[in-house]
């Protein structure tokens, strides 16, 4: 992505909101100093972290920006209901 990208995080930003994919690259010790692909994917691989609960609606919900998937459990729907402009 061109380093002008607005990202908008969801966790572990000290209070940031929105940052930009060259930001990313500075602050961020797993994608900056021009990293390989390979060695991003060691990296990540080698933290050791659990499957994430909420990952199998969360990427659909995003890749149809932001519209709730069927399989959102109900007691995650409300916020999602809340802002589904679908």
């Amino acid at each position: 992505m061109p380093d002008d990208t607005l990202v908008y995080p969801c966790h572990d930003y000290d209070g940031r909101f929105v940052t930009t994919i060259a930001q990313e690259k500075l602050r961020n010790p797993r994608l900056g100093q021009n990293i390989s692909m390979a060695e991003f994917v060691a990296i990540m691989n080698s933290m050791n972290l659990p499957y994430p609960r909420k990952i199998d609606f969360a990427v659909p919900g995003n890749e149809q920006c932001g519209i709730c998937p069927d399989n959102v459990p109900e007691k995650y729907r409300t916020p999602c209901e809340k802002y589904d402009q679908g």
